[in-house]
């Protein structure tokens, strides 16, 4: 009698706490569900940001294309003058080798502020002004001496630039997108392993009857601290909205990357690392190894600021115009010298005669 009134005892405690655990998990539920209907708001805010950026790459594309536009009808019409000066220059009968070489270091110079200012490739542009260096250095005039001096320091100024690494750091972002498959339901904020409330049994103590009294009234009473709340477990759902919302910052940065947009990129991983730092758990190791990335990538500087290299191009087209200037001055003096012989030549026959 007194184990069977020990049993129901037992029995009406634990529906009772199983009462009181139903009525803290439809709550923590409640709590999970406005968690969630929050996440659905920042993954459509998040689309609406990556529909605004969209938006205005393909303003900020179109800008480009005509700068680019306008850029290949300047080099028309300087390839124009270019030829319009040649070819005045062979009608005189003028044109030097000298001639020649300053016309190629200025078309390589050319080429490379362009491709510095529109591209952001400093390599390709350092290349072309070294280029240019080594033809200048091949001729006679010692006009040349300032472009050169100019072109010093310009090529120490694009040899100072961190090179950027893009396709490296792109990769290394999408290595961090496959990395998120690693981030299971455990890895969450929030989890909670269920574990067995019964304790081990004793094997020194399996022919104790009051042992076996006690294991069979520990499968039937579960004792709960009560002061602490019962903590909900995470849906599936929620950890695959979670991971997405991470992919989706994660693929931002690497279009950044691509589209050398320093403010987008280091927005995005801000907003990676907090996200990351908000729904998983900061020990897990998965989690670890990719904050660590994050805050290296965090770093990187994608768009280097860019020297000024038109001063050297400058100081060579007024040289270039210099010569021609001073070859059209000789023209001139040749000419009035045959006027002057002719006429002299006239009057001497006139005199004989």
């Amino acid at each position: 009698m007194v184990l069977l009134l020990i049993a129901a005892l037992g029995l009406g405690l634990m529906q009772w706490h199983q009462w009181q655990q139903q009525q803290q998990l439809q709550q923590s539920q409640s709590q999970w569900q406005e968690r969630l209907a929050g996440l659905e708001g920042g993954n459509k805010e998040l689309r609406d940001d990556l529909r605004a950026e969209r938006d205005s790459r393909e303003q900020r594309l179109n800008r480009l294309a005509s700068r680019i536009e306008g850029t290949r009808d300047q080099q028309s019409e300087m390839r124009r003058q270019i030829e319009h000066n040649a070819q005045a220059l062979l009608g005189l009968g003028q044109r030097t080798r000298t001639d020649w070489l300053l016309a190629e270091a200025e078309y390589l110079m050319r080429l490379a502020n362009q491709r510095l200012f529109f591209e952001g490739d400093f390599s390709g542009a350092l290349a072309m002004l070294k280029s240019a260096d080594q033809v200048l250095a091949e001729t006679d005039d010692v006009g040349a001496y300032p472009v050169r001096q100019a072109l010093a320091r310009e090529v120490l100024a694009l040899r100072a630039i961190d090179p950027v690494d893009q396709a490296g750091l792109y990769l290394r972002l999408d290595a961090a997108i496959d990395q998120l498959e690693q981030l299971t339901d455990q890895t969450l904020t929030g989890y909670r392993g269920i574990t067995d409330p019964a304790a081990q049994e004793d094997q020194e103590n399996a022919d104790n009857p009051w042992a076996r009294i006690v294991d069979t009234l520990r499968e039937i009473v579960v004792i709960r601290r009560m002061d602490q709340p019962v903590t909900a477990l995470p849906s599936p759902q929620q950890s695959t909205q979670a991971r997405l919302h991470l992919r989706l910052m994660l693929e931002e940065a690497g279009i950044a990357v691509l589209r050398r947009n320093q403010t987008v990129y280091e927005r995005s991983l801000a907003r990676a690392e907090q996200w990351l730092q908000q729904w998983y758990e900061a020990d897990s190791p998965q989690v670890r190894a990719l904050q660590n990335t994050l805050d290296e990538l965090a770093q990187k500087q994608i768009d280097p600021p860019l020297p000024d290299i038109s001063q050297s191009l400058e100081l060579l087209k007024s040289r270039i115009a210099g010569r021609l200037e001073r070859t059209e001055e000789t023209r001139d003096e040749l000419e009035e010298t045959l006027e002057d012989t002719v006429d002299d030549s006239g009057d001497a026959q006139e005199s004989d005669s």
